[in-house]
């Protein structure tokens, strides 16, 4: 019985032990150079992906400043010789000659939180992370003076009452990191024969409808790879993606703009392709609405737009590639007549194009991008 008792006290001073070094170890300290940072919220490190994050104001300390632009939506972080430039809506990071760098920007918790190892790789910042009572995330540049043993063992004491004051406060809070969407694209099932259909329409109208996003890409390349071209509708008063605008206009597909609201439509439409020709040296007239009760379709023709509408609108935000593809296919199984198909930028449409393309390929039907000289269907 004693021997169970001390086995017992044994096993209580563990659990406790583990329970004080998880709390201690939950709070996470950011070093400038030789000095600690306030422990606030907006300057506590936090994991995410395997890399390690801090708030974007903690790099003004290297006289690097940081302002916003594209009405928030971009966060520019600049020195004399460097400009980083993370679009939060898109994830996009970009430098000042416009290479694509790899790691986004992400808002936790209403605070804009930058990768520190891309952070210092461009602006020739170091970092480090140390293990001690409470991990350290110590961030340097040339001023620094002390080594990362000589730091903690400088600043034990000081970060010790940092965090005490920190936990008297009661303001313990980690940052809060939602789950991220599964934005995997849905993997092209293999190639399988197919079989001729009896009817099918000789050509087809391919448009894909909405914002470009991070699926938009592998249906340029698609399109590439069977000789097809398509138009890409996209909200009149959405933000361009210079690149993608760019290389679907090289790779011979078109430009839309979607309408749907009333109020100023010309003024909105003249606004967008003023920057896309400032992009692409072109401009588009084709217009399409997902409102079907449009009021002002004349006051639209009247500038010089042509309006569509969609025939058949794949529903690849509702079903996987094989489910939406064989909806279309067989709608067009009955078919000799010209329709424009509208798939969007989902998980699911790469694969649901390449599906269509395939059958398409079989039975000698083209594709084809909508142009102002078509006649609308």
């Amino acid at each position: 019985m004693k021997r169970a008792k001390q086995i017992l006290s044994f096993v209580i001073l563990i659990a406790l032990f583990i329970s004080m070094h998880a709390n201690a170890s939950s709070i996470v300290l950011t070093a400038v150079n030789d000095s600690f940072l306030p422990l606030e919220d907006n300057t506590m490190p936090t994991k995410k992906s395997g890399e390690w994050y801090v708030p974007y104001n903690v790099f003004n300390n290297f006289n690097i400043i940081s302002y916003m632009q594209d009405n928030g939506d971009s966060l520019v972080m600049q020195n004399d010789n460097q400009t980083i430039t993370f679009s939060l809506s898109q994830g996009y990071t970009y430098d000042k000659n416009l290479n694509t760098l790899s790691q986004p920007a992400y808002n936790i918790n209403d605070t804009i939180y930058l990768p520190v190892k891309l952070m210092c790789a461009q602006f020739g910042l170091s970092f480090s992370v140390i293990t001690a009572e409470n991990l350290i995330v110590r961030i340097c540049d040339q001023n620094a003076k002390l080594s990362d043993s000589n730091f903690v063992a400088n600043t034990t004491q000081n970060s010790e009452e940092i965090v005490d004051d920190y936990k008297n406060d009661g303001k313990i809070e980690i940052p809060v990191i939602k789950p991220e969407p599964d934005n995997t694209p849905e993997p092209i099932p293999p190639e399988q024969p197919i079989t001729p259909a009896t009817v099918r329409p000789d050509y087809i109208y391919l448009s894909f409808m909405g914002e470009i996003n991070e699926f938009s890409g592998d249906l340029l390349d698609t399109l590439q790879l069977y000789y097809a071209n398509a138009t890409f509708f996209i909200p009149v008063d959405s933000k361009l993606d210079d690149n993608f605008i760019r290389k679907a206009i090289v790779l011979g597909n078109n430009i839309g703009f979607i309408v749907n609201d009333e109020q100023d439509i010309v003024n909105k439409l003249d606004s967008a392709n003023q920057k896309l020709f400032r992009l692409t040296g072109t401009m588009s007239r084709i217009v399409i609405s997902e409102n079907q009760n449009l009021q002002n379709i004349d006051e639209i023709k009247n500038a010089g737009y042509t309006v569509w509408k969609t025939s058949l609108v794949a529903q690849d935000e509702k079903y996987n590639a094989s489910k939406t593809a064989q909806n279309i296919l067989n709608i067009l199984d009955n078919t000799t007549n010209p329709c424009v198909i509208s798939l969007h930028h989902q998980k699911s449409s790469n694969a649901a194009l390449t599906l269509i393309l395939r059958d398409f390929k079989a039975n000698n039907v083209k594709a084809y991008k909508i142009t102002a000289a078509n006649t609308p269907i």
